[in-house]
């Protein structure tokens, strides 16, 4: 927990597929009546699709404090925004410990720095009993919230917040627009004076998403009449070759491998904000990669300026319109299983909500896929990590064989998924991201001839083996750029030899804001 000291001196998809709403609905089994659970600040306070970051930096990488140290945390918005800041100890109880006593007015420019305590602060926050996981929570709102703001929650340095004001604040936030608030959690340990040492080097992990079979392969395929079909053929294999190679190479202290039905969208959620935040700490290299279908939809927060469109990556469980539309029938016709009868289920509040057919769409992609606006959240249960991305899927391109596309984009821009994301986290101090990707965004990402893997991720793997020392990820990009243009000359050379049209090249891109070498193999 934080105790108080004192010092002598003075010291922030496209998608145009049309939706035939059904009218009907069905009856639904009774939903037991369970109480919930107590809210703690840990679920209690979750905004999942903010329009603008909000970030949590303490003052040492390594989020570990020993009893008697001293702690201070620098806070910073993305937008101007009325900032509280509040403190789970290790026993569960939790305190407003901003605004407080000392500095009372939390309403907070963006960009601007808020140091807790101040800089000017006689007094300092000293680590004592009890000891254990504790959690900063971290709300930005762009209207004031009614109980965070009382006057008895700033009357002292700690201000304790009872259940039911957490509870109470929850409730208000989830009848705000989601564009209009941020929150972020942000972990510590605190032990005792006389425990152990801990280990205190750098470790590096990774999760390995690779998708080739898609769950409603099937239904698109019986739907077109074995015109089309949504697999693809060597993206499990890159998971799986990546993982293989980088744990050995690249040294890897833990991995996890997810491909095909182990690939989804939960599984990626958990692996990205449960499982790699329980293992690694700030000041570790963590490897994010992804395999698989991308492509966009309306941007629905406003901060896609340029083309309006979010990126989206795609699991083994996405599901676009038409294949909703299919489920819907397969249910009035008493043919579809019960796991899929509960998505559907799961969905139709979105359907039933929505203002027209394409919004019904985007909506329905939304809640099965992955947008860069998410996947940044997410990201930010990383901070104080080195984070490396690299994700071998187009975001543009038809259902095509052996192209990883959804929905065409007519734009040749540059490659945006994470980027803009990672450029907006970088800029309120989140600073250790790169992202690694088999296309700009209005390019389609090819698999190799033999469908054994993802054109980039075959020159990646490449280059992993024929390194003979510590390989940088600017030097793989290199690898993959010059590999994958020479492919795509000589194959196009044949092509054309042969009158076949010829392929559209893709190249690889690369965004890297690691203050400190990114590196593939250490």
């Amino acid at each position: 927990m934080l105790c108080q000291g004192l010092r002598r001196s003075k010291c922030s998809l496209v998608v145009a597929l049309v939706l035939a709403v059904f009218a009907t609905a069905w009856a639904q089994e009774p939903v037991p009546d369970v109480p919930p659970p107590e809210p703690t600040i840990d679920d209690a306070i979750e905004n999942q699709q903010p329009a603008f970051y909000v970030h949590a930096e303490l003052d040492r990488q390594r989020a570990t404090y020993r009893e008697g140290e001293a702690l201070r945390l620098n806070v910073r918005s993305e937008r101007d925004a009325y900032v509280y800041v509040l403190y789970q100890q290790a026993d569960g109880k939790i305190y407003q410990i901003y605004p407080n006593s000392v500095q009372p007015d939390n309403r907070v420019a963006a960009g601007q720095t808020v140091e807790i305590p101040c800089h000017d602060d006689l007094f300092r926050w000293i680590i004592g009993p009890p000891f254990g996981k504790e959690v900063v929570k971290v709300i930005a709102s762009e209207k004031p919230m009614d109980d965070l703001s009382n006057v008895k929650m700033r009357s002292a340095r700690f201000n304790r917040v009872p259940a039911k004001m957490l509870a109470r604040t929850a409730a208000a936030l989830k009848n705000e627009a989601v564009q209009d608030w941020a929150e972020v959690d942000l972990e510590l340990v605190t032990v005792a004076q006389d425990a152990p040492p801990g280990y205190e080097g750098s470790r590096r992990w990774g999760v390995f998403f690779g998708v080739s079979e898609y769950r409603y392969n099937d239904i698109v395929k019986e739907d077109s009449e074995g015109k089309e079909s949504i697999n693809l053929r060597g993206c499990h294999r890159d998971a799986q070759q990546l993982a293989e190679v980088m744990a050995k190479a690249g040294h890897l202290d833990g991995h996890r491998v997810y491909v095909n039905q182990e690939a989804t969208r939960a599984n990626l959620e958990s692996a990205i904000t449960e499982w790699l935040p329980s293992v690694s700490k700030p000041g570790d290299t963590v490897f994010i990669t992804f395999s698989g279908h991308g492509g966009q939809i309306p941007d629905d927060n406003g901060d896609e300026r340029e083309d309006h469109l979010d990126e989206i990556i795609c699991p083994y469980d996405f599901m676009h319109a038409g294949i909703f539309v299919s489920l819907l029938k397969r249910l009035k016709e008493g043919r579809i299983s019960a796991e899929d009868k509960q998505r559907i289920e799961q969905l139709l509040p979105y359907v039933q909500r929505a203002a027209n057919d394409e919004k019904a769409a985007e909506l329905i992609m939304r809640q099965t896929c992955v947008s860069d606006d998410l996947f940044g959240r997410w990201l930010q249960k990383l901070a104080g990590r080195q984070v490396i991305v690299i994700l071998d899927t187009c975001h543009s391109g038809g259902f095509a064989a052996q192209e990883k596309g959804i929905e065409p984009a007519t734009l040749a821009r540059e490659f945006d998924f994470l980027d803009s994301e990672a450029a907006r986290l970088k800029d309120i101090g989140q600073r250790e991201e790169a992202v690694l990707a088999a296309a700009k965004a209005a390019q389609v990402a090819f698999e190799t001839p033999n469908g054994q893997n993802g054109l980039m991720s075959y020159f990646l793997l490449e280059g992993l083996k024929q390194a003979k020392g510590p390989l940088r990820l600017e030097d793989a990009f290199a690898y993959c750029q010059s590999g994958m243009a020479e492919f795509f000359k000589v194959v196009n050379q044949r092509r054309r030899e042969q009158s076949e049209e010829p392929l559209k090249p893709h190249q690889p891109h690369l965004k890297n804001y690691c203050s400190q070498p990114a590196l593939l193999i250490p």
